[in-house]
Formats: C-alpha cells, sequence, structure tokens
C-alpha cells in the first residue's frame, strides 16, 4: 500500500511530466513571436530609410526648381536690360530668348513628369513569388464581404496572378449562395498572398515593389 509521502511524490513527478510539454510550447511561441517582432522592426528601420531618401530627394528638387528660377529672372533681366538700352547686339539677345525658350520647355517636361495620374486603379499585379497557405473557410464571412470589394477587380487581379481558380465574367445572385462559388472566393483572398513582386500604375506605368507581403507606395 502506498503510503501518503509517495503519493504526493507521484503527484509531483505527474505534474511535472504534464508541464514539460506546455512549457517547451511556449518557448516556441516566445522565439517566434521575437522573431516576428525583429521581422518588424527591420521592416520599419527600411521605411525610415526609404522616407529618409524621398525627403532628400524633394530637397534636391526644390534646389533646382530654385536655381532654374534664379536662371529665368537672370535671363529676364538681361533681356529688359537689353531692350531698353537699344543695343544693337542682336545675337546676344537671341542667346538669351533661346535659352528662356528651353527653360520653360524643360520645366513643362518635368512638371509633366509629375502630372496628375487620373486613371490610377486598379493597379496591375506583377507577381514573383506568391504563397499558398490554409485558412478555414466561413460561409458567412464571404458573402458579406462579397458586397465590399469590386468583383471586377477581384477578377482581373486573379488574372494577373495567373492562378488556376477561373472566376465568370459576371456575378450573379444566385452564385452568391452558391458553396463551390463561395469557396472559390475565399481561395483567391485569402489564402493567395504575393511576398515578391510588383504593383504597376495602369497609367503612367510606374511600379511599386512589394518586399515580404509588403508594398512599398513611397516611390
Amino acid at each position: 500500500m502506498l503510503t501518503t509521502k509517495t503519493n504526493i511524490y507521484y503527484v509531483n513527478v505527474l505534474h511535472v511530466i504534464s508541464m514539460d510539454p506546455l512549457e517547451s510550447e511556449n518557448d516556441r511561441r516566445t522565439k517566434e513571436l521575437a522573431a516576428k517582432i525583429s521581422q518588424l522592426k527591420n521592416i520599419a528601420i527600411e521605411i525610415d530609410d526609404d522616407t529618409a531618401e524621398h525627403n532628400r530627394f524633394l530637397e534636391t528638387m526644390r534646389s533646382d526648381f530654385g536655381t532654374a528660377r534664379d536662371f529665368l529672372g537672370g535671363s529676364s533681366r538681361r533681356l529688359t536690360d537689353a531692350l531698353i538700352s537699344g543695343k544693337s547686339d542682336r545675337r546676344t539677345m537671341y542667346y538669351v530668348i533661346g535659352g528662356i525658350v528651353f527653360s520653360f520647355i524643360f520645366l513643362y517636361y518635368i512638371v509633366s513628369s509629375f502630372r496628375r495620374v487620373t486613371k490610377g486603379y486598379p493597379l496591375k499585379i506583377h507577381p514573383i513569388i506568391v504563397e499558398n497557405t490554409t485558412v478555414d473557410f466561413n460561409r458567412d464571412f464571404i458573402r458579406r464581404i462579397l458586397q465590399r470589394i469590386e468583383y471586377n477587380t477581384l477578377r482581373g487581379a486573379v488574372i494577373d496572378l495567373g492562378l488556376q481558380e477561373a472566376l465568370p465574367a459576371v456575378m450573379s445572385e444566385t452564385m452568391q449562395q452558391d458553396e463551390r462559388f463561395l469557396r472559390i472566393i475565399h481561395k483567391v483572398l485569402l489564402e493567395y498572398e504575393v511576398k515578391e513582386g510588383e504593383l504597376i500604375c495602369p497609367e503612367t506605368g510606374r511600379k511599386f515593389p512589394i518586399s515580404r507581403g509588403i508594398p512599398n507606395m513611397l516611390l
């Protein structure tokens, strides 16, 4: 017959054995969380570096515009002085006028390159690395989200990604109740992720890189 001390000993041993898997799981999850935090920190540092680089670019542009403004102001003053003084040196005057015309053409080219985009949506997707994960299917959630998305844009994204799942050209009310169709929508919305690639403006062709699943729209 087991004594009270023996019973206490076995209880403690069983408690330690049962706690070991829990502690191992906690350690594993702690390491995973630390790795994700480190990854987010690196992404934040990269965003900060990109922001600093863009600020330097804007400062350079402002300096260039200031230089062009001073040049135009000086050219205008020289032209005015030449006209007022009545000099007969037409060659100098032609050079000044040519410089002003060239400066206006150059400024027009610069400004037009930064013109307002009138048709920048939807962005085209150029995938390089696409990952496929498994997510639990929720019928009600997919039905609700279908009311809030642009179906044609989603269909275009599926075509850009070259997915095996094909979406019909038009989505009817009946299809929104169809289990098979809802599962296809679930898969293309939640189970595919572009890890590396580009988003491309349909009007200007400007490219925004996607790195580790995050698009950089600051370029």
